[in-house]
């Protein structure tokens, strides 16, 4: 299946989003992209099949954003993972299901960087104010408290589909059972181990990512 697909009928259309968020990692789906598509469908009905490690944060921020300002109700089903900025662009859904045996992960936003102890220290602030928008866009939408968020975030907390339903990251349970997540597992400090039985464990991250993912941190550092 191709990285991004949107398919309509009638009065109602279907996107998946089988990717990484974001063209920073070099085969990702980027915001503008995911916005022509959504923004040209012209229906009632929406539904976003997400199984996908997340990525670019700004990028998910944007995708959120696409998802909420569009007149169509939006039905989220998370059929793998949803994790990271891809757990931001879940939470845009008007009605959130999730598959049995799929994970939802939350954590504050990181990145690469380079540069001396300024600009260390400013990258550290906006990444705060990052993670403050995040922290209301999740507390919003589950109806948990922010200090209880902030509590997942710091952790990075990993739920599985029961947890993500009890916790409000997600509305119900579908009848299907998760398909195999695509996420390798080192990029992330806690991911748990019976993640593995349903990952298909990609190939390390390029080096080109990683420069690609510290030049975007210093340009929007830089403004």
């Amino acid at each position: 299946m191709s990285k991004f697909r949107c398919q309509q009928n009638g009065d109602s259309a279907e996107v998946w989003i089988y990717a990484e968020i974001g063209e920073g990692w070099g085969w990702g789906i980027s915001a503008k992209d995911f916005a022509d598509e959504i923004n040209a469908l012209d229906v009632s009905d929406l539904t976003v099949h997400i199984n996908s490690p997340g990525g670019d944060v700004f990028d998910g921020v944007a995708m959120h954003t696409v998802l909420k300002r569009h007149k169509a109700a939006v039905t989220v089903t998370i059929d793998g993972l949803a994790a990271s900025a891809a757990s931001l662009v879940a939470m845009a859904g008007d009605n959130i299901e999730i598959a049995q045996g799929a994970f939802v992960m939350v954590h504050h936003p990181w990145t690469f960087g380079m540069g001396n102890a300024s600009e260390f220290r400013e990258i550290a602030d906006q990444l705060e104010k990052i993670g403050e928008s995040l922290v209301r866009i999740y507390a919003e939408r589950t109806d948990n408290t922010e200090t209880r968020v902030r509590e997942w975030l710091d952790a990075e907390t990993w739920m599985d589909s029961d947890e993500a339903v009890s916790n409000g990251f997600a509305d119900a349970l579908t009848d299907q059972p998760a398909i195999a997540a695509s996420v390798d597992k080192r990029l992330f400090a806690h991911a748990p181990d019976r993640l593995q039985v349903a990952a298909k464990i990609s190939k390390p991250a390029p080096a080109a990512w990683r420069l690609a993912a510290a030049e975007r941190a210093l340009t929007f550092m830089r403004g």
